[in-house]
């Protein structure tokens, strides 16, 4: 099971990989990639993922996650 930030993030707001997807213009099998370490976010979807946490995720919650 994955420990990634954006993961947690999800389940603690009850926010599904589909909402999130749509949320920031995406997929949710981007989403769930991101979340399991096999893909790194561009820049532009990393700050369009922290707006939509509002802010409660940083770019370093990504930055160092890989």
């Amino acid at each position: 099971m994955s420990n990634h930030p954006l993961r947690q993030w999800r389940k603690k707001n009850k926010v599904t990989l589909y909402d999130l997807a749509v949320k920031v213009k995406s997929t949710a099998s981007s989403i769930s990639r991101i979340e399991r370490g096999l893909q790194t976010p561009s820049l532009s979807l990393m700050v369009r993922i922290c707006t939509a946490t509002n802010n409660e995720l940083s770019l370093l919650n990504f930055l160092f996650e890989a």
